[in-house]
C-alpha cells in the first residue's frame, strides 16, 4: 500500500509540475501579445507613451516625448491638465483628481529624447498650455 500511494504522489507532483509551467507559459504568452485574427499573427502590445510639456514658446511647445518613444513627424498630441476635485480633510492629500483636456498638437521637429509640437489645426490659436502640462500620443 505504501508503494502504490509513492507512485500516485508522485504522478499528482509530476502534474502539478507540467500544467504548472504550461499554464504559466499560456498566461505570458496571452498577457504579452495580442492574438489577431485566427492567431496566426501576433502584434505587439499597445502602450499609452505619456511625457510632459518642458517649454511654452509663442507658437510652439516643447515636449520630453521623441523618437525613442515612437513620436515620428506628424504624429497628433493630446494636451491635458490635472486638477484636484477634492481633498480628504484628515490627511490633506487629494482624493479625486480630474484631468481635463486643455488642446490637440502635431509634433513638428523630432529629436530622439524631445520634440517640438504646434498646433494640430492650422491657423488655429495657441492653447493655454503650461509647463507640466500631460502629454499623450492621441489614439
Amino acid at each position: 500500500m505504501g508503494r502504490l500511494f509513492k507512485r500516485w504522489r508522485l504522478r499528482r507532483r509530476w502534474q502539478a509540475l507540467v500544467f504548472g509551467l504550461a499554464g504559466v507559459a499560456i498566461a505570458g504568452a496571452l498577457l504579452s501579445r495580442a492574438w489577431v485574427g485566427d492567431g496566426s499573427q501576433l502584434s505587439k502590445p499597445t502602450l499609452r507613451v505619456v511625457g510632459a510639456v518642458v517649454d511654452v514658446g509663442e507658437r510652439s511647445v516643447t515636449v520630453n516625448l521623441g523618437e525613442r518613444d515612437g513620436i515620428e513627424k506628424g504624429t497628433l498630441l493630446q494636451v491635458s491638465r490635472s486638477k484636484v476635485a477634492e481633498t480628504d480633510a484628515s490627511t490633506g492629500k487629494p482624493t479625486v483628481v480630474r484631468t481635463e483636456p486643455i488642446g490637440e498638437l502635431k509634433a513638428l521637429d523630432v529629436d530622439e529624447e524631445a520634440c517640438e509640437a504646434v498646433p494640430a489645426s492650422e491657423g488655429a490659436p495657441m492653447p493655454a498650455i503650461q509647463v507640466g502640462d500631460k502629454v499623450a500620443v492621441k489614439g
